[in-house]
């Protein structure tokens, strides 16, 4: 398979994965989506941003209103196509390879990479990164924690991180790193919930094998999630009141209690 080609999957396959405006999903990953923004926006303010991997663009219009400037990148020409399609070309949005960004060196104030970087060669990523931000700046990820009981992998990725994993990782490549989490994991001890995992995996498992149960299950997430609700083109429509409290936690031992967790990253002097 050519280079050429092997770029061109990997296009629709980010593609497919984006949280696309118009499609029906849980009021929580509204909530999830909304508080990887707003916590991105606080960093953002008044600063030179460049968002990486900005999906379909259904935060660039707040990201640009907390911004000094906003650049966004993405690598998928379809996703870029809907941005297009969306908000014309009153944001600056570009195609841009994270392992390779087309920026000159101390560009930017703030990076944000929500949640995308499980997508990437995250230490080619890191000197991409600390090339293109200006003394002093800041990089701002989350990514989903693996390390809760039950947890499932979304397609295509590269890999997740320990959260002592991602500490010695940043601070080998210069970065000071402080953690947050969000949007607790099921109670109970960690054998219990592994338990709780592990039966609820099974059930799926039989529940799916059955004619109809892949859409029967569907509906039963969905169900216990709230229901679904189309997601909206821009952040601002977005007026739920929703619980998405975000509490700071140790780097030094594994987190299982929170299943989204947020880096906020400083390079050392």
């Amino acid at each position: 398979m050519s280079i050429q080609s092997t770029r061109s999957t990997f296009s629709r396959d980010m593609h497919s994965e984006t949280e696309l405006p118009g499609n029906p999903f849980p009021l929580e990953t509204h909530a999830v989506i909304q508080t990887r923004y707003f916590l991105a926006g606080e960093l953002a303010t008044g600063k030179d941003l460049l968002e990486v991997g900005c999906g379909s663009g259904i935060g660039i219009s707040y990201l640009a209103n907390k911004a000094k400037t906003y650049t966004g990148g993405e690598h998928s020409e379809e996703n870029l196509e809907f941005i297009q399609r969306t908000h014309g070309s009153q944001f600056h949005v570009e195609k841009v390879d994270a392992h390779d960004m087309p920026f000159d060196d101390n560009s930017f104030d703030v990076v944000v990479a929500l949640a995308m970087v499980y997508y990437l060669d995250l230490k080619v990523f890191l000197k991409e990164v600390s090339r293109v931000l200006r003394p002093g700046g800041t990089l701002f990820f989350c990514t989903s924690n693996h390390d809760v009981p039950g947890f499932v992998p979304a397609p295509f990725t590269t890999g997740y991180y320990s959260v002592p994993v991602l500490k010695s990782l940043l601070a080998g490549e210069g970065w000071r790193a402080e953690f947050q989490g969000a949007f607790p994991a099921p109670g109970g001890s960690l054998f219990r919930r592994n338990i709780r995992a592990l039966a609820k995996n099974t059930i799926k498992a039989i529940v799916t094998c059955l004619p109809g149960g892949g859409a029967y299950w569907r509906r039963l997430r969905t169900n216990s999630l709230g229901g679904l609700v189309p997601l909206p083109t821009d952040l601002k429509q977005m007026d739920f009141d929703l619980d998405s409290t975000v509490f700071s936690i140790s780097s030094n031992a594994i987190e299982s209690s929170y299943r989204i967790i947020y880096v906020t990253c400083r390079r050392k002097k």
